[in-house]
C-alpha cells in the first residue's frame, strides 16, 4: 500500500510541480518506506513552495538524523522549538524514532524518556521506549515500559513481541517461545501475516530449547519472508550446519 501511495504522490508531483500537497504527502509516505534522500529532497521542495506547517520541518530533521547528519538535524530540531514551544514532546518524540530508525538505540531512550518526564500519559512513547530498550539490550527498562503501556492503553501484539524479546535477551527461551507464538497465532487468526521478526525469534527461541525442526521452520519462514535480511540468513546458515543439513546451509550463501 505504500508503495502504491509513493507511486501515486511522485506522479502528482510530477504533473504539478509547485504544489505544495504534493510534495509533503510524498515526503512523508517517503520517509515511512525509508528512502531518506528522496523524502529529503521532497520535504526541502515543500519548505521552498510554503508555507508549511511544522510538520514539514519535522520531516526534514527526521530524513537528516536517519541520514547521519547531525549537526543540520540539530539545528533543524533547534528551529521547530523555537517556532513551535507548544508541540516539544511531539519534536522530541519523533526524534526519537529517527534516532531509533538510524540504530541509535541508548539516545533513543532518552529522548522517549523526556517525553514520558514531560507527558506521563504519552502512550506511543512508552511502546517506543520499549522498542528502543531492545535494542539497546536494557531488557528491565523494556519491562518497565511495556508494563506501563498495558496500564495505560491495554493489549497490543507488538508488545507481547517485545515481553518476548526480553525473556529471550534474559535467557528465558519457554517464556519467549510463548510469547513469540502468541504473537504469531495471534497474526495468522486476524488473517494476517506475521512479522518476519516475530518467526525469526520464536525460531531462535525454539532452538535454544532444542526443538529443531519447529526452530527451523520459522527460521526458514523468515528468510523466505526477508531474503535480504543478513541476520536472518546468518541463523539460517548455522541452523543448517548444526543440524548437518549442508546442502541446504550452501543454498543460503
Amino acid at each position: 500500500r505504500l508503495l502504491s501511495a509513493i507511486k501515486k504522490f511522485r506522479r502528482a508531483a510530477l504533473l504539478k510541480e509547485d504544489y505544495v500537497e504534493n510534495h509533503r504527502w510524498l515526503a512523508l509516505a517517503l520517509l515511512r518506506y525509508g528512502l531518506h534522500e528522496e523524502a529529503l529532497a521532497n520535504a526541502e521542495a515543500a519548505r521552498r513552495l510554503g508555507p508549511v506547517g511544522w510538520e514539514v520541518h519535522l520531516i526534514v530533521a527526521s530524513c537528516l538524523t536517519r541520514l547521519g547528519r547531525d549537526a543540520e538535524a540539530d539545528e533543524a530540531y533547534r528551529r521547530i522549538r523555537l517556532a513551535c514551544p507548544g508541540v516539544h514532546k511531539h519534536i522530541e518524540f519523533e526524534r526519537g524514532k529517527a534516532l531509533l530508525a538510524a540504530g541509535r538505540y541508548n539516545e533513543a531512550c532518552e529522548a522517549f524518556k523526556a517525553v514520558i518526564r514531560a507527558d506521563k500519559g504519552y502512550f506511543y512513547a512508552r511502546h517506543y521506549l520499549a522498542k528502543a530498550a531492545v535494542g539497546a539490550r536494557d531488557y528491565h527498562l523494556a519491562i518497565w515500559a511495556l508494563k506501563e503501556d498495558r496500564m495505560l492503553e491495554g493489549y497490543i501484539i507488538n508488545d507481547v513481541y517485545l515481553a518476548g524479546r526480553c525473556a529471550y535477551g534474559l535467557g528465558k527461551y519457554e517464556l519467549a517461545e510463548k510469547l513469540f507464538g502468541k504473537a504469531v497465532g495471534e497474526a495468522e487468526k486476524g488473517g494476517w501475516k506475521p512479522q518476519p521478526d516475530w518467526l525469526h525469534y520464536l525460531g531462535r527461541a525454539q532452538w535454544g530449547l532444542g526443538k529443531r525442526t519447529e526452530a527451523l521452520a520459522n527460521l526458514e519462514k523468515a528468510c523466505d519472508s526477508r531474503k535480504d535480511n543478513v541476520l536472518y540468513a546468518r541463523w539460517l546458515f548455522r541452523a543448517y550446519i548444526a543440524a548437518d543439513e549442508l546442502h541446504k546451509a550452501v543454498l543460503v550463501c
